[in-house]
């Protein structure tokens, strides 16, 4: 009798389980390689790797990390997987963005910018428009 009694708990435990794991979420997330980020006062651009192999980039504003909810988080640590960034989606809308980046500003993954090139529009941005 004690034997079924257990059985039937760690069953019913492994049903609930189940079901709250089983639950979707509102949320979607894409995450890509990064090859280079390129610090700018306003913000950062970064270059990443789409689908298809190819090279796009895109501009994260650093006012983006005000917001409340914050559109976009900084991550820095000396994991060799970085750098990559995550995007986030609620609903089939862009949410945030998670931008995983080396600690040390002198690894080969981040790149000088060009001063020649005004960038600040750029990061005068609402939204994330990325290209897979």
């Amino acid at each position: 009798m004690r034997k079924l009694l257990i059985f039937i708990l760690i069953l019913g435990s492994i049903v609930a389980l189940t079901q709250a794991t089983a639950e979707e979420s509102d949320y979607y997330v894409k995450t890509v390689q990064v090859t280079t980020v390129f610090p700018h006062s306003e913000g950062y651009r970064v270059i990443y790797l789409k689908d298809n192999m190819d090279f796009a980039d895109l501009h994260i504003p650093l006012d983006w990390t005000k917001t409340e909810p914050p559109k976009a988080e900084f991550v820095f640590d000396t994991d060799p997987a970085f750098p990559y960034i995550s995007i986030f989606y609620k609903n089939g809308e862009f949410s945030h963005v998670r931008l995983y980046m080396r600690k040390s500003i002198n690894h080969s993954s981040y790149g000088t910018p060009n001063p020649a090139i005004d960038r600040s529009e750029q990061f005068d941005i609402e939204t994330l428009e990325i290209e897979y």
